[in-house]
């Protein structure tokens, strides 16, 4: 296993725990932080929003991330990794996969924790389903 520096471990929860409480209808794919998962990331579904476009209007504001899996297929199915955890297509088109790394510092965390839930709630006011709701 690779060696994590705790100051690593530590953004990555602050990351982790400060999304949950600032997005609703967000999900934690795959095992809480900890020993059972990747120790630089988090990835996440999150309801009603187009990951790709969060990921396009995130780069605008200097964050980041990708949207779908590892294992990217052209077609419209949901990506095996995504599949073998049990997510339906309506969430994997959700999903982020957002990387720390030795450079991450806190206030790296603190600006994705003001501008993400920002961009989700913008993109939830253009999405149908959202309005809906």
């Amino acid at each position: 296993a690779l060696a994590l520096p705790t100051h690593i471990a530590n953004l990555k929860l602050q990351l982790h725990e400060g999304l949950l409480n600032r997005i609703e209808h967000i999900r934690l794919n795959g095992p809480e932080p900890g020993p059972g998962r990747l120790p630089t990331q988090l990835n996440y579904s999150i309801e009603h929003i187009e990951g790709e476009g969060l990921a396009l209007a995130l780069d605008l504001q200097g964050i980041a991330i990708a949207s779908g899996a590892a294992c990217v297929s052209k077609n419209m199915a949901v990506p095996p990794a995504l599949a073998a955890i049990g997510l339906d297509a309506a969430l994997a088109k959700g999903n982020v996969l957002l990387s720390l790394g030795r450079d991450t510092t806190a206030d790296d965390i603190d600006h994705a924790l003001e501008v993400i839930p920002k961009q989700v709630d913008k993109l939830r006011t253009m999405s149908p389903a959202w309005v809906e709701k």
